[in-house]
């Protein structure tokens, strides 16, 4: 469906009416254009959360992607942001790594596309937290889940034993089984998920409406102060000797 586009007409030209506001003078180096041209990224298109503008909200998303993919990324060096991002197990936790880097990426030009009102930048970004992060995260959360299941028992261990199991060493389920936080870990891990893909859906659904806003708006609407139509003569209807006749009263000698 389209929607009504909020921009305001800008009159051209002096029309009886004389309801056009006056416009500024501009200077030799065009400024004045030049911040007309500024005002098209101040312009409202909505709303979003109840509160903010819409455009702000899309720098929000994008900058909280962007956090929590950096937060993908630094769980390769460390665990203090696990709980956040996930990543459990060898498997999942290479997966959440290789989102925090694609996220980190994408999240940057989403950012750079809302300021430049480039909706081509943004709809990629939005893309990819619906087709490819929000599945992504779902996944790593399904094994995860699986996993964090046998914390407890590993904690009777005395921590992630998995090695002598004959299995890789899990240095995630270790850190949670050693401070004996299973239980805590895996109901915070599974609120903020929950969190994530809920605000994440949301969040999505407001930016693909601001990229439909800036695809279907023009920067200037721009209207004419004439009533009536303008009437041209373009010959239709006519026989080509009138038109001729025409042309060459006005001086000119070709066709």
């Amino acid at each position: 469906l389209k929607r009504r586009c909020p921009l305001a007409p800008t009159r051209v030209g002096g029309g009886a009416s004389g309801s056009s506001p006056p416009r500024r003078p501009a200077a030799a180096d065009g400024s004045v254009e030049a911040e007309d041209m500024t005002k098209h990224h101040e312009v409202s298109f909505g709303s979003a959360c109840g509160c903010l503008n819409l455009r702000t909200a899309v720098q929000l998303f994008a900058a909280c992607t962007l956090l929590h993919s950096l937060c993908g990324v630094l769980s390769l060096a460390t665990e203090d942001t696990r709980i956040f991002v996930g990543g459990y197990t060898l498997t999942t936790s290479t997966a959440v790594s290789a989102l925090g880097c694609l996220g980190v990426v994408l999240s940057v030009v989403g950012l750079f596309g809302v300021h430049d009102n480039h909706s081509a930048w943004v709809r990629s970004f939005v893309n990819f937290a619906v087709l490819i992060r929000l599945p992504g995260i779902l996944l790593v959360f399904g094994f995860d889940l699986f996993a964090l299941r046998r914390c407890e028992y590993l904690a009777k261990l005395g921590g992630g034993l998995d090695s002598a199991a004959g299995k890789a060493y899990n240095v995630a389920i270790e850190t949670v089984a050693v401070h004996q936080a299973c239980a805590q870990t895996r109901a915070w891990y599974i609120a903020l998920t929950l969190v994530d893909v809920g605000l994440s859906l949301y969040a999505a659904s407001f930016t693909y409406r601001w990229c439909h806003a800036i695809d279907q708006c023009p920067v200037y609407h721009i209207t004419l102060d004439e009533e009536a139509p303008l009437k041209l003569n373009t010959g239709y209807r006519y026989p080509r000797s009138y038109g001729a006749h025409n042309v060459q009263q006005q001086g000119v000698s070709q066709l």
